[in-house]
């Protein structure tokens, strides 16, 4: 298939003409799901091209594959490099998209990527360069410091109860600002509908010393769980917009931990234990109101790094490592060691390598995923 794709070919090949129309499409339905495979087809020839570009096909395409969009890359919040704040992930070294610094990355999902400036925040599609700019915060966020401002663009268009998504960049969306300081949490929620705020919404049930922190959330189903000081979460339901705060095994305190949706339904968490180098993946069952430990994986037996495995356990050992993110489906986590930024595929207990050396900055990374889009 690979040699039938290519950037410089425009007219068909004999033996591709002959075939007919459908059996084209179902050929190209079968390319995988990252962007670049769709885009060069649309440059072997006029009937490609148009398939590609088709609204049905393109349905067809995100149903072949679960609904589930492909990772492009990671954007990071802080750059060395000018403003190249994104990192692409896989061969295709086209996906580089380019951002403004000057402006703040809150979130990316579901193909949007969430921007704030100086009192006002930009929605993103990067695939498409489409964006919308909010152009006034709710008033009583006007003297909130924005370090410690957490936000989520949410899309409304969920198809099932896994949160699989189709085309979100039609469909409407939420923007969702939290704040807070023991014992008050605050929200307020930006409708593309009505194009305002809702009124903001005090929740004063924070335990001591259990503040809102800068992180990623996770959104499942209409729950947005965001990570707290302390070993907790905190959770808000976007319908009945009501809060709970979710302790955190104490198996966990004071180790690196990320909140994470696993198998697209459940809250999950990955913990870094670098005392035996090693994940833990906890899981929350909702109905017993506890967690449960699912999975340890050990670092050291995972390639490409078994050095790093059998460097001895003292100060300042090559033996660490920090997470950095995770992908909405809670299939690939990201992980930063003291020599490189690493891909962990949970699907295939594999690593793979983002970047060398000090390339990435330091902070959190926002995947981005979404499927081909034509602009």
């Amino acid at each position: 298939m690979s040699d039938l794709i290519h950037r410089r070919v425009q007219t068909a090949p004999i033996s591709l003409a002959l075939l007919p129309d459908e059996l084209q499409a179902e050929i190209l339905l079968r390319l995988p799901s990252q962007h670049h495979h769709l885009l060069r087809a649309s440059q072997v020839y006029g009937l490609w091209r148009r398939l590609v570009r088709n609204p049905v096909f393109l349905g067809s395409f995100r149903e072949r594959h679960n609904g589930i969009p492909p990772l492009a890359g990671v954007f990071h919040d802080r750059s060395f490099f000018c403003n190249r704040r994104f990192t692409p992930v896989g061969e295709d070294c086209s996906a580089i998209l380019w951002c403004p610094t000057s402006l703040r990355i809150l979130d990316s999902r579901h193909g949007r990527v969430l921007f704030l400036g100086q009192a006002v925040l930009v929605v993103w599609d990067a695939m498409t360069g489409l964006f919308e700019m909010i152009s006034t915060l709710p008033s009583d966020w006007t003297a909130c410091d924005h370090n410690n401002l957490n936000s989520a663009v949410v899309c409304t268009a969920s198809n099932d109860d896994e949160g699989r998504h189709g085309d979100c960049r039609a469909s409407p969306y939420l923007v969702v600002l939290l704040a807070g300081r023991a014992p008050r949490a605050f929200v307020s929620v930006y409708s593309s509908v009505v194009r305002e705020w809702s009124q903001t919404i005090w929740y004063d049930g924070l335990p001591m010393w259990v503040d809102v922190c800068p992180g990623p959330c996770v959104i499942i189903g209409t729950t947005l769980y965001q990570p707290l000081l302390a070993s907790h979460t905190l959770s808000f339901d976007l319908e009945t917009r009501n809060f709970a705060v979710v302790p955190h095994p104490v198996e966990t305190a004071w180790m690196d931990v990320q909140i994470m949706k696993l198998g697209g339904r459940t809250l999950g968490l990955v913990v870094a234990d670098n005392a035996d180098f090693s994940l833990h993946f906890w899981e929350r069952e909702e109905a017993a109101g506890h967690w449960v430990l699912r999975r340890t994986v050990h670092l050291h037996t995972l390639e490409p790094q078994p050095a790093l495995g059998a460097a001895p356990l003292r100060t300042g050992s090559l033996r660490s490592v920090e997470l950095l993110g995770a992908c909405e489906f809670g299939n690939v986590i990201f992980l930063k060691t003291r020599l490189d930024t690493y891909l962990f595929y949970l699907d295939s207990m594999q690593l793979k390598k983002l970047s060398s050396g000090n390339t990435i900055p330091l902070g959190a990374l926002s995947p981005y995923e979404s499927f081909y889009s034509p602009r």
